[in-house]
């Protein structure tokens, strides 16, 4: 869960490498450190990547200009970009030597096979690994004997670690993406027969809450504010963190319902107990997909009446 944080803020440092620049050109015994191995300047011409592994195989292809992973889920966007600035930028530190080399392709056999596509054909293969305390990356050309150190310069994680994301976690994040101007209704469902329901709908010029005939404006505007673009943290699937198994068998404290002038952005979201002792809360769409999201920020969704309500 706390890749896609540093990918997000990993991303950032890598648009400003973008607007550097270093040699590429045929590689020699005295210019191979900071060799484009990739030479994939052009991203714009991508549009398949396969990461293969006997464990975790993923395939992100762009279909009618839209990014699929396993032809079933919308792609991370930021994790997409995170993913081409490394195709784009990643050099060259050293060839492994003889030393080392032995070592190295053992580690090699439980990569991931990449493989970068374009309507052309394929733009490059390789297989991508790492040392086991993964601070260092590695790849090798296919087809070919030798075997790289590379780096980003300028970016001191290990480069590799992207290659080996699970299906869940290149999906879009994404659950809420609607605004004041945008939802015609939200409903705050509880389970708990004590705690009133709240419902905000669109009345004629402006969001009204019922069973208020007046709610705090600044309150009601904040609120609103979470929805325009509200991330979960990661998907899951069952036995992926255990501790959730059992919640998903559970009855939801409360269901999220929005419904949006864009159809395609009304969701329904189930919302779990506990654990008390995790920073995490389980989340169910309508789709029956879990995610793990902070618990602060989904308790600040599950408003109540009396939160709403003008001070006296």
């Amino acid at each position: 869960m706390h890749k896609n944080t540093t990918l997000l803020i990993s991303l950032g440092v890598l648009l400003l490498l973008i607007a550097g620049t270093w040699w590429a050109g045929s590689p020699s015994e005295t210019s191979i450190v900071g060799y484009d191995l990739l030479e994939l300047s052009d991203t714009t011409k991508i549009s398949r990547i396969e990461m293969i592994s006997d464990e975790n195989s993923v395939i992100l292809s762009k279909v009618n200009d839209k990014w699929l992973v396993n032809d079933k889920y919308k792609v991370d966007r930021s994790i997409r970009n995170f993913l081409v600035g490394v195709l784009k930028l990643v050099r060259v530190k050293r060839e492994v030597g003889p030393s080392q080399l032995a070592e190295v392709k053992q580690w090699m056999a439980s990569g991931r096979k990449v493989i970068i596509s374009g309507e052309q054909g394929v733009l490059a293969e390789f297989t991508a690994t790492g040392n086991p305390s993964k601070t260092e990356s590695y790849f090798n050309l296919a087809g070919e004997s030798k075997v790289y150190q590379v780096e980003l310069p300028g970016y001191p994680n290990y480069v590799s670690g992207i290659f080996e994301f699970t299906e869940n976690q290149w999906r879009n994040r994404l659950l809420f993406s609607s605004d004041w101007r945008s939802i015609q209704s939200l409903t705050i469902d509880y389970a708990d027969d004590q705690k009133k329901d709240v419902t905000i709908a669109f009345d004629k010029t402006t969001l009204k809450v019922a069973e208020l005939p007046e709610a705090d404006t600044l309150v009601l505007e904040n609120y609103i504010q979470q929805y325009e673009s509200f991330f979960t943290n990661e998907f899951i699937s069952q036995g992926q963190i255990p501790v959730y198994d059992s919640l998903m068998d559970a009855t939801p404290v409360a269901t999220i319902r929005l419904r949006d002038i864009d159809s395609a952005k009304n969701t329904e979201l189930d919302v779990y107990p506990g654990p008390t002792d995790q920073p995490y809360v389980l989340l169910k769409d309508e789709a029956g997909n879990y995610s793990v999201c902070d618990a602060g920020r989904v308790r600040s969704l599950l408003i109540s009446l009396d939160d709403l309500r003008p001070e006296k």
